[in-house]
């Protein structure tokens, strides 16, 4: 079953796909940055969210076992994974599924890779929830594998 087959509620879709994410984030190592969004209203009275990850640059002699790592692994999820270059003053490669734009469920996911970074972009697909009272409880914010939420102490 594919992510954009799999249903459920809009906290089901973000279960499954920062779990998704969090083991990508292992394949390449080292800290990542979440740069998440709130719960955001899609379709008729559906939620998603936005999910961004920024973590360390990879070396070209690395990269390719990196990428066939993560293909393979993503293929797993029945991702048909678009593979291009990335130009410019720092060349690298970006794995993309959809190749553009996003699904019929408004789901998409991409890394990209270069010497300066690795940045993960992904969105939930659209899927009932209320979005008010996601972002009320932080739904996302608390149920992230791999990120720390316990409050920094202040003096």
């Amino acid at each position: 079953m594919t992510t954009a087959q799999a249903g459920g509620s809009a906290k089901d879709e973000w279960d499954r796909l920062s779990e998704h994410v969090a083991q990508t984030q292992a394949i390449v190592g080292g800290s990542w940055e979440p740069v998440d969004s709130s719960a955001r209203a899609c379709g008729d009275g559906g939620a998603q969210w936005a999910i961004t990850r920024l973590g360390r640059g990879t070396s070209l002699t690395e990269r390719p076992a990196l990428v066939e790592q993560i293909e393979r692994e993503w293929k797993k999820y029945g991702w048909e994974l678009n593979r291009t270059a990335i130009g410019g003053d720092a060349p690298g490669v970006r794995l993309r599924f959809p190749a553009g734009g996003s699904d019929e469920r408004r789901f998409f996911i991409d890394i990209g890779f270069t010497v300066h970074g690795t940045t993960i972009e992904a969105q939930t697909p659209c899927a009932p929830g209320n979005v008010d009272q996601l972002n009320a409880e932080q739904y996302a914010y608390k149920h992230s594998p791999g990120i720390d939420t316990t409050p920094t102490p202040t003096n």
